[in-house]
């Protein structure tokens, strides 16, 4: 498992280029007999270790059918050369007085050929008023939803907005956001909450938690919870 660096420009080193789809960046799938639904993001921060947003779980009763084996969760993980990993989530944490989900998962397709998966670079630091961010998810083409079959087709579109932080709530903002969380002048399309959100320097600093429909703003919980 290596950690990456995410930014706009440069591959070298530990920097790795935002959209190289190197399976950092997930998109959720919730199965159950109505249906493959995929709504939301995630971001893979450890072996067999994502964090998600936890309102996404919560959404369709999807958390109540989960616990009662009513449905499985599948994460999916596109990868550069057109392939996918395939991720079949064992165990979910809430984590307390936040928007923030943590998944230990199993790897359900076939390893990839070189057995090297990556991960997103993590750090503690609280972005000040004015940094940049990247706010990053896969959204579902149409309505998300299709049918089980041996052959499904599901199409997902990346999506990389770059914001400027222009409030920060340390202490919380209100009962959908009570844990750390910041304000950030960017839309994002629907269905990408729980989308990873990178600083200037390529480094890990929350999930997308909300946005609000013509309104150029979205707010990003802090991951300093989940640690």
């Amino acid at each position: 498992f290596v950690a990456q660096r995410l930014l706009f420009d440069g591959s070298k080193g530990d920097f790795m280029r935002v959209g190289a789809q190197n399976g950092i960046l997930l998109a959720l799938s919730f199965r159950d007999r109505d249906g493959h639904h995929t709504y939301g993001s995630g971001v893979m921060v450890g072996p067999g270790l994502a964090l998600c947003a936890a309102h996404v779980l919560h959404e369709h009763d999807f958390y109540g059918k989960l616990q009662r084996d009513d449905a499985t969760l599948v994460v999916q993980a596109p990868l550069s050369d057109g392939g996918m990993l395939l991720w079949t989530v064992l165990r979910m944490v809430l984590v307390p007085d936040s928007d923030l989900a943590v998944l230990s998962m199993a790897l359900t397709s076939r390893y990839p050929e070189d057995r090297r998966f990556m991960t997103a670079s993590l750090t503690t630091r609280m972005p000040g008023l004015g940094d940049v961010l990247t706010v990053t998810g896969l959204s579902a083409v149409g309505d998300g939803t299709a049918a089980i079959a041996s052959n499904m087709h599901i199409g997902m579109a990346p999506q990389f907005q770059p914001g400027r932080v222009i409030d920060r709530y340390p202490l919380g903002r209100d009962h959908r956001l009570p844990g750390p969380c910041l304000a950030v002048d960017c839309a994002v399309p629907g269905g990408t909450s729980g989308g990873p959100v990178f600083d200037s320097r390529g480094y890990l600093v929350g999930l997308l938690s909300a946005s609000y429909d013509g309104a150029e703003i979205s707010f990003v919980s802090h991951l300093w919870p989940a640690l």
